[in-house]
């Protein structure tokens, strides 16, 4: 039978191996590279060993364009552009475009900078505290924003045809414009 202390060195030397284990583990993944991350570099002209050398002659050496293609892809800042190909077969010409699509809609006016920091109901009505006064639905807000809803979280500003809505504790509204469905 194993006494307390020789219990305690025990269960001691289990877990601190095991964290031990855990953290080489560790250690390992991030020095050692994994097959993806392995880079075992271009075959330069020295390493290239024809068996004959004169059908080598005759034809083109594809290793060149492809260290060519990699010297390339290394000097872009992002590494491959994965649509180079596509943007360079499919740009859209005038005759292309489909008069039945909806034109985007102008670029929304700038929120009002406000503040909902409550809401309540009184009744069958709910109020808002906006920009530290009250305001209910059909009130007018900054004098050019109309309030068209109140919930018990929100409140939803309109101007033209754009929709602001400012959440309890958001410090930027979200907006849409009115022809957008939710």
């Amino acid at each position: 039978m194993i006494d307390a202390r020789k219990k305690n060195v025990l269960v001691l030397l289990t877990i601190s191996g095991s964290v031990l284990i855990w953290r080489a583990g560790i250690l390992a993944t991030r020095l050692i590279p994994s097959s993806a991350q392995a880079d075992s570099g271009p075959v330069g002209p020295a390493e290239r060993t024809p068996t004959d050398v004169s059908s080598s002659i005759n034809k083109p050496d594809p290793t060149d364009a492809i260290l060519k293609a990699q010297a390339e892809v290394l000097g872009r800042p992002w590494g491959r552009d994965p649509f180079a190909d596509v943007i360079a077969s499919e740009e859209p010409t005038i005759a292309a475009v489909d008069e039945s699509m909806p034109i985007a809609p102008e670029t929304a006016p700038p929120a009002p900078p406000l503040r909902l920091s409550g809401v309540s109901r009184s009744g069958d009505q709910w109020l808002a505290a906006v920009g530290g006064s009250i305001v209910r639905v059909g009130d007018v807000v900054e004098g050019i924003y109309q309030v068209r809803e109140i919930t018990k979280n929100s409140i939803t500003l309109r101007l033209k045809d754009w929709e602001y809505r400012y959440e309890l504790g958001a410090s930027t509204p979200t907006i849409r414009a009115i022809s957008e469905k939710p």
